[in-house]
């Protein structure tokens, strides 16, 4: 009776009192005893009260999911409110492995992001950084694999591209129904870029993964990419990322020396980037191109050796030269007056240690086919 009136704002004393005055059988003196077994139940209760108020995180996500997922099938705002609910769950593992569950969800916003263009660029980059979330797990793969989003991210990854060329070509550029500033624009564009490069590069970790893009145009699609000048240096090192990865296999280099395939030349345009990473990418996808024949003759042809130049003190570019440098009927073109001074510059100021790759080099030079115009350098 005395125990159901017990929460937490009983006065426990008080309450003992009056049971050790009502209760005959209790003796007085052992009130501190009634006291101690009051303040055991009032803390039980309010455990018990605890526990029924307790909600599990888990249960809190998956309701939330369920409402973004009705808010998918509304208007392009709503859409995109949606796509910011998810990607604002998404920096803990444990609502990763719930969203990946959650099965229509994930098919909703897969069937979205393949038709995004119909949608808002805030509205794909939403849902690529969610994408991309997941592609940082290997164990997502398989559900990502599922729903195709590695075909979809090579064909934004073209649209963007395509838009990039817009911007620059034309002073207004329309995003829904408003004009939007060129440099917005290419700053928006090259966001969504990084974002589907950056899904590309852990979903290729896989190399199954990787020759399935390979095979679905994956270097034509990179490639297209280099040809915008003004790319930043975050999704031009994802590119050359990815294109160093497929360069290693032997179908990507006879691809590449196809005369119209625009591959080689813009990795030497490349050359002249102001930051080293971006260069020495470039020089290491060249060099694995170069055991090519066909890519070799294409890289002479293209004047890499201008380049080189500038370059002499950079042992990926020594490598490079020597490659390039193997063939006899190609050496007087690869051995221009100019590639020729700078090599005995390079050798005038290493007379005491030459390294390894600049001595390599020189044996090709030395070649009398080489030299027969151009001793007078040395």
């Amino acid at each position: 009776m005395f125990t159901k009136s017990i929460d937490g704002d009983t006065d426990i004393s008080r309450l003992a009192r009056k049971i050790v005055k009502q209760c005959k059988q209790i003796p007085p003196q052992w009130i501190c005893q009634v006291e101690e077994a009051l303040t055991e139940i009032q803390q039980r209760d309010d455990f018990d009260q605890e526990a029924n108020d307790f909600v599990d995180p888990s249960e809190v996500v998956v309701s939330k999911l369920d409402r973004v997922l009705d808010m998918l099938y509304g208007d392009t705002d709503d859409k995109i409110a949606a796509s910011l609910e998810v990607l604002s769950i998404c920096n803990e593992v444990n609502n990763l492995h719930i969203i990946t569950q959650h099965h229509q969800l994930v098919s909703a916003l897969a069937r979205i992001y393949s038709d995004q263009s119909m949608y808002s660029p805030e509205l794909s980059f939403n849902i690529g950084k969610v994408f991309l979330s997941l592609s940082n797990f290997e164990e997502f793969h398989p559900i990502l694999i599922k729903y195709q989003v590695g075909s979809t991210v090579m064909a934004i990854i073209e649209q963007e591209t395509n838009r990039c060329v817009e911007v620059e070509t034309n002073q207004s550029y329309r995003v829904g129904n408003e004009l939007d500033n060129p440099r917005t624009k290419n700053r928006r564009h090259s966001c969504i870029l990084h974002v589907c490069l950056s899904t590309l590069m852990r979903l290729s970790d896989n190399p199954e993964v990787l020759c399935k893009m390979m095979k679905k145009g994956l270097v034509d699609t990179i490639t297209q990419t280099l040809a915008n000048d003004n790319l930043p240096m975050y999704p031009m090192e994802s590119a050359l990322f990815m294109l160093h990865r497929a360069s290693i296999f032997g179908e990507t280099a006879e691809y590449s020396s196809n005369q119209d395939h625009p591959l080689i030349e813009r990795l030497i345009s490349s050359l002249s980037n102001t930051n080293e990473c971006i260069v020495s990418s470039a020089l290491s996808i060249l060099y694995n191109l170069g055991f090519c024949k066909g890519c070799r003759r294409k890289m002479i042809n293209s004047e890499l050796s201008l380049s080189l130049t500038e370059l002499f003190d950079n042992s990926i570019a020594m490598s490079l030269l020597y490659q390039v440098s193997i063939d006899p009927e190609q050496r007087r073109n690869i051995f221009s007056p100019k590639l020729l001074q700078a090599i005995s510059l390079a050798v005038d100021s290493n007379k005491a240690t030459i390294p390894l790759q600049l001595g390599a080099v020189l044996i090709n030079v030395s070649k009398p086919f080489a030299l027969k115009q151009y001793t007078y350098f040395f």
